[in-house]
Order: C-alpha cells, then structure tokens, then sequence
C-alpha cells in the first residue's frame, strides 16, 4: 500500500512539472524605477514609475533579425506583465524602458534601462513566469535624501 501510494505521489509531481512548463507560453514579469540617487542601481529613492513604457524584443542569435516585438505599459504601482505565447530558444530577449511620464526622471542609461530574460522552454526553469531584475530610469538631480539612504545602506566612506 505505502508503494502504490509512494508511486501515485512520484507521478503527481512529474504531471506537475510536466504541467508547469506547458505549452511554451511565458509571462514576463518586472519592475520599473527611478533612480532618484544616480547611483544605477534601485535604492528606494526616486520610488517606482507607473505608465512608463516598456518594450520586449527577441533577436535571432545568428543573424539578429527581430523575431517579437511587446510593448506594454507599467501598472500604477511600476509593474510590468507581459504575455507572450511561444518559444523564443534561439533568440536572445530583452526587456527595455522606452519612456517615462515623469519629466525630471526620464534619462535613459544603458545600465539600468534593460535586462534579459530567458524565453525557452528546455531552459530548466519550471514556470512559465519569468521575473526581470528591475528596470529604470536616471533622475535628473540626486534628491536631497540620498546621502543619508546611500549611507545606511553603507555606500558613504566614514571620514
């Protein structure tokens, strides 16, 4: 009895893996920020951009022709959520800040404006949820709070 149950169990986890990784469809999923310190990473500061415009493009790997093309617009909240309903193994994706409704954050730089993301389906990855490190955008001046943010986060030398 406790071998039947033992194999019933070992054959439920694999239709669930089985399961999760479908059909090939993915749902790419970010974050959108301004980096109010213009230090290029996300430290709080600057607070999260909603309505911001965000694209992902897949290239073909050998000889870099656009294969997809999503634009999508963050929620209120600076979140992202963009369905895409196959396989893209060959190609090389990323996910990209087009443009910012806030004018004194809207300057794009290189380091944090995309980040891949990793649509195969044989990738090893068992969901079709794929999280991006978040993305964003540089703010013209570094607001007041930075120094005091930057240093309880150990970034300011001691004198």
């Amino acid at each position: 009895m406790a071998k039947a149950i033992a194999l019933i169990a070992s054959a439920l986890c694999f239709l669930a893996v089985a399961t999760a990784q479908g059909d090939g469809s993915f749902t790419v999923e970010g974050l959108v920020y301004c980096d109010g310190c213009r230090v290029l990473f996300y430290s709080g500061v600057g607070g999260k951009v909603g309505q911001a415009d965000v694209e992902l493009q897949c290239r073909d790997r050998e000889n870099g022709t656009v294969t997809l093309t999503k634009a999508q617009k963050s929620d209120d909240g600076g979140y992202y959520s963009i369905y895409v309903d196959k396989d893209h193994q060959n190609e090389i994706c990323e996910v990209r800040v087009v443009s910012s409704p806030i004018p004194e954050c809207a300057e794009i730089v290189p380091e944090i404006s995309s980040n891949r993301v990793n649509l195969a389906k044989d990738s090893g990855i068992i969901t079709n949820s794929r999280f991006v490190n978040p993305i964003g955008f540089v703010s013209k001046n570094a607001y007041p709070e930075c120094h005091d943010v930057l240093d309880a986060m150990g970034f300011i030398p001691e004198a």
